[in-house]
């Protein structure tokens, strides 16, 4: 919204970026962080690995959910 603050005044910024209010997500990039520092720190299998189970679990509750008997 701003461009330019002063102990006199401002200066809005050009174009939509003038109409933008709001903070970057300060709070999604710490958590970012943190999320690639624990997989660093995590064997990358282990997670692969709960991924596939999730997914797997997933796809069989659609099935289920979802099967209409035509199979």
């Amino acid at each position: 919204m701003i461009a330019d603050v002063s102990t006199t005044g401002y200066v809005p910024a050009k174009g939509p970026a003038r109409f933008e209010a709001g903070t970057p997500p300060i709070a999604e990039a710490a958590g970012l962080g943190a999320a690639v520092l624990y997989l660093e720190g995590s064997a990358w299998t282990t997670a692969h690995e709960h991924e596939r189970r999730l997914t797997r679990t997933a796809l069989t509750r659609l099935e289920t959910e979802f099967d209409d008997g035509s199979k």
